[in-house]
């Protein structure tokens, strides 16, 4: 969540609204801070630049976790970590657009732009996509923490995070900390107020001669130059990552403050008309599908800044609530004072006037806005108090998801959902049965062929949606939306991209009514379809049905699952028929009575290897450790499904080109397990981000297969409740390093080394499969030849103005085109 423009409102007048914070480890008594999750992954990834392009620093990543939390608690701060769950509908235009803008756009951008340039920190850095599986790391991390008996606390909302994360700062009586600029927005009572996370900078100064300098800030786009001594360099103390210093406790932490009644005693409102501000000016909840009702466009002209927008719009309803008409119209009770006064806004912020809207746009206007500004409200309990807030308490009623209400699998529900605010189950879990989607991360992978999501994870997720309609039940869609995506499915192909865009926003903000489902209802069976014909035909041959005849049998409906997968440059949805369980188990004779959930260990277990097609490889599996059984297993399941396209290819070159190699299965172990090879890595087994390594296409496709098997398979594991703490541990990635990865694939040498670990793993991931389900490694060096000449043809830098024609070297024409001509030793 955000309001539009407020961020940049608040640094431009950051002197008058906000005040300065200290923490030191003499405080006596803790401070509570409820930290927004993913802006502390977010800013973990950006302070420490991170490298992303590779896969994912997990390793680094889930150390870093350990000493920021560790740094906080010795400064006197008591974190509590709130997790996002389940987005909301009227959110699914917002996540589309980001999904496609911070990933499927700058993936294209990656493979458009040329192998010297993409290779650019700056580039990096500027086009950065967050890896996939920051989220299971991070909590893994923080549980990990938990258990070591420091002093935090994680909590999984059941839906949008902030309005909770507020509550729970007003019930402890603290702070809340992320890169929201909502958190100045909500309010409740004992709430501190919100502190930026980018504001936070650590004082050495207790240190003395010890303390780490800081690099000069420029001042007037001037860089000061400091020359270096020695080879000893110090971190900048700014951002929430401490000084790289021995006694934590002897340092503090400063920060700054706002709470919302500064920010509505500066615009002059009252503060309970800030959701009403934030509403108006825009957030992720405004996202409209068409532009004939974007606030954007209605209200501001284009030439008018973001903090101009909130200036306009917090004059105009200042204005508007002291005027003589709002004083009659506040006699008015219930809701429709409020309407009146978001009636009298519009007209007033309406650039053209009333009369520019046709038939119905206003009353669309204020019912989104009225939608909008809803969701800044915080749950009550019907005698209107707060929830309680605790480590294992319900920061959701039990009505706002969609789990709690249904009679079918009560056993199974509380074990979802025990093990969704455990930690052990991925609010992707939810989603199915929250609101009938799924949202398969994207990452950085080739534009112009098929989403590793669809190839790779969806036949493992159509097996997930089986085992969750079966143990607990999917939404049931209304008929009139099933009409509509059946009429709409052919229409959807032929557009072009922008009507795409278009019909895409369309449905993913269209409130959608979800209708619980009940194993005795009427809504989940349908009559069966030839009973109106065998009728007919008893009255042709003169035959009557006896009244006491059996009724026709009952033919159960197959529920549906929205995709949100991309296809081509854009995110598009797919719809899929969810087939029964007991059907599926037939097939793969596994006799099962109840729920999958509710079976034995060995049952659940049996039927996941059976999923992933990797039965023969049960035996191996006890010659590994439990963290590298879903890497093994994951790597597995990629080349299985590799191979079985290519089979069914019929010779396709593409098809053939797609398989691994022994070597690059080899690598990708390794990377994993953390082996002694040459390496260049640091004391603490990192590989730094100055060590140069080649991002090839083949190499980051690869990663992308993993990762998308990856996240499937972590989720099969999940929808089957097997033992995350014995069987197959969460904490895979602790030590993970996609940099590492790409680097032994890289070095050729590095591959040729064994050890009994490794072999053991090899033994897993070729257990039962055909050796032509590997290509052959001199047909992969000559492919990787080939894309490695290719780059070396390449200028390392391009001069400005110069420009390249498409065959590595520099375009005809112009002055670099006859200097292209010209030798070393040639006199100009």
């Amino acid at each position: 969540m955000g309001v539009h423009g407020l961020s940049t409102y608040l640094r431009e007048n950051k002197a008058l609204l906000f005040k300065q914070l200290r923490f030191e480890a003499s405080d006596e008594n803790p401070t509570n801070l409820v930290v927004d999750a993913w802006s502390f992954i977010y800013e973990l990834i950006h302070c420490k630049k991170l490298d992303w392009v590779y896969g994912g620093e997990y390793g680094e990543l889930y150390r870093l976790i350990a000493v920021v939390v560790k740094a906080w608690l010795a400064v006197g701060l008591r974190p509590h970590f709130v997790f996002d769950g389940p987005s909301p509908p009227l959110k699914f235009g917002t996540v589309i657009s980001r999904m496609r803008d911070n990933i499927v756009r700058r993936s294209e951008l990656f493979f458009r732009t040329s192998p010297p340039a993409r290779s650019h920190p700056r580039f990096l850095n500027e086009n950065r996509i967050l890896p996939p599986l920051v989220c299971v790391t991070s909590v893994e991390a923080l549980k990990a923490l938990a258990k070591e008996g420091l002093p935090i606390e994680l909590y999984f909302a059941d839906e949008e995070g902030d309005p909770y994360s507020v509550e729970l700062a007003g019930k402890l009586n603290g702070y809340v900390t992320g890169t929201d600029s909502d958190f100045v927005v909500l309010n409740a009572e004992g709430y501190k107020g919100y502190i930026p996370m980018d504001d936070f900078l650590w004082d050495t100064s207790a240190l003395g001669d010890f303390a780490p300098q800081p690099e000069p800030e420029p001042v007037d786009d001037f860089q000061p130059i400091k020359r270096k001594k020695g080879k000893k360099h110090f971190e900048v103390n700014h951002g929430i990552i401490p000084p790289p210093v021995e006694d934590v406790s002897r340092i503090s932490l400063t920060c700054t403050v706002i709470s919302p009644a500064v920010l509505a005693s500066h615009l002059e409102l009252p503060i309970s008309l800030l959701p009403l501000l934030g509403a108006l000016v825009g957030n992720d909840f405004s996202a409209s599908p068409s532009a004939r009702f974007g606030k954007q466009s209605l209200f501001f002209d284009r030439k008018v800044s973001l903090s101009q927008r909130i200036t306009r719009v917090s004059n105009t309803v200042r204005d508007t609530i002291s005027s003589p008409a709002q004083n009659k119209a506040k006699k008015q009770e219930g809701s429709d004072g409020v309407i009146d006064l978001i009636r009298r806004v519009v007209h007033t912020l309406l650039l053209q006037g009333v009369s520019s809207l046709a038939l119905g746009e206003e009353p669309a206007i204020i019912e989104k806005i009225v939608e909008s500004a809803l969701q800044y409200a915080l749950p009550v309990r019907e005698d209107g108090a707060l929830r309680s807030p605790g480590p294992s308490c319900l920061l959701g009623n039990p009505g706002d998801v969609n789990l709690y209400g249904r009679e079918k699998g009560k056993a199974v529900r509380r074990l979802y959902l025990d093990g969704y605010h455990g930690g052990s189950v991925s609010s992707k879990m939810l989603d199915p049965l929250h609101t009938g989607t799924m949202w398969p991360r994207p990452f950085l992978e080739h534009p112009e062929k098929e989403a590793v999501h669809r190839s790779i994870g969806r036949p493992i997720r159509e097996w997930i949606y089986a085992i969750l309609d079966d143990g607990v039940g999917l939404p049931v869609r209304p008929e009139k939306e099933e009409a509509k995506a059946e009429n709409g499915a052919g229409k959807e192909e032929e557009g072009d991209d922008d009507d795409d865009d278009d019909d895409d926003d369309d449905d993913d903000n269209e409130l959608i009514d979800v209708v619980e489902e009940n194993s005795s209802d009427e809504d989940s069976v349908t009559k069966d379809p030839l009973a109106p014909l065998k009728g007919a035909l008893r009255r042709l041959s003169g035959v009557e049905t006896p009244q006491s005849e059996t009724p026709p049998p009952e033919v159960r409906k197959r529920k549906v699952i929205t995709e949100y997968v991309r296809r081509g440059q854009r995110i598009d949805l797919e719809d899929l028929q969810v087939g029964f369980l007991p059907e599926l188990l037939e097939e793969v004779e596994i006799p099962l009575e109840g729920p999958i959930q509710l079976a034995p260990e060995s049952t659940r277990l049996r039927l996941f290897l059976t999923i992933i097609d990797a039965e023969e490889a049960a035996g191996k599996l006890r010659g590994i450790s439990p963290e590298q059984i879903i890497p093994a297993l994951a790597v597995r399941w990629v080349v299985s499904v590799l191979y079985d396209r290519t089979s069914e290819s019929e010779g396709s070159k593409d098809r053939f080109a797609e398989k691994w190699t022994r070597t690059e299965v080899k690598a990708l172990l390794m990377a994993f397990i953390r082996p002694t090879v040459s390496v260049a890595e640091n004391e603490d087994g990192e590989v730094p981000s100055s060590t140069a390594t080649e991002i090839l296409d083949r190499h980051v496709q690869l990663m992308a297969q993993v990762l998308a098997s990856l996240e499937a398979i972590i989720l099969l594991a999940q929808a089957l409740l097997l033992d995350f703490d014995r069987r197959v541990p969460l904490n895979l990635v602790a030590s993970f390093s996609g940099k590492r990865f790409h680097q032994l694939l890289s070095d050729g040498n590095a591959t040729k080394s064994s050890s009994e670990e490794l072999d053991s793993l090899m033994d897993v991931v070729t257990a039962g499969l055909d050796a032509e389900a590997f290509t052959d490694e001199a047909y992969k060096k000559r492919k990787v030849r080939k894309e490695q000449q290719k780059e070396k043809n390449l200028p390392q830098a391009l001069p400005a103005g110069a420009k390249l024609n498409g065959k590595g070297g520099f375009a005809a024409g112009g002055m670099f085109g006859v200097l292209a001509n010209v030798g070393e030793d040639d006199d100009l």
